[in-house]
């Protein structure tokens, strides 16, 4: 959907280490998806450090900023997320839960608690693909008026 918008999209993975997965100029396949896979921890600084410099020299209109992750991580990046938002970057923090949507209000709270800390302006909990759909539709909802109303 991004590509048919125009969208230039990277994609980094991040464990215990940060890995270019897609850069802005390759070509997306309908067929391929690239080796992706989980190699422990949850360390997302050094990716949003690299998506902070591309955002910031990326003269486009809308840039947006996903964090997907299902793995706590300390708050030694929210400066760098606070600086996006300042910026104009829509920031957003998909929280995979691996807790179920019946799971206890405690642990529900909890889990919501390290997602509502990383000051992204969006930021929502999936349990599975259909709250994953719906949280990203409410977002791009979110963007498209805020582009609306700019114009």
């Amino acid at each position: 959907a991004l590509d048919a918008m125009g969208a230039k999209t990277t994609i980094f993975t991040f464990g215990n280490e940060t890995r270019l997965l897609y850069g802005a100029g390759d070509q997306a396949s309908a067929t391929e998806v690239r080796n992706l896979r989980a190699d422990g921890g949850t360390n997302p600084s050094d990716a949003i450090e690299y998506g902070h410099r591309i955002l910031a020299t990326s003269q486009r209109a809308h840039k947006l900023f996903f964090i997907m992750t299902d793995g706590n991580f300390g708050a030694y990046s929210d400066q760098t997320i606070q600086q996006m938002n300042k910026a104009g970057v829509t920031t957003t923090m998909i929280y995979f839960s691996r807790y179920g949507k019946d799971e206890s209000q405690e642990t529900l709270t909890t889990v919501l608690k390290n997602v509502e800390g990383h000051k992204c302006s969006h930021k929502f909990l999936a349990f599975d693909a259909a709250t994953f759909t719906k949280g990203v539709k409410t977002m791009v909802t979110a963007q498209i008026q805020k582009a609306l109303t700019n114009n």
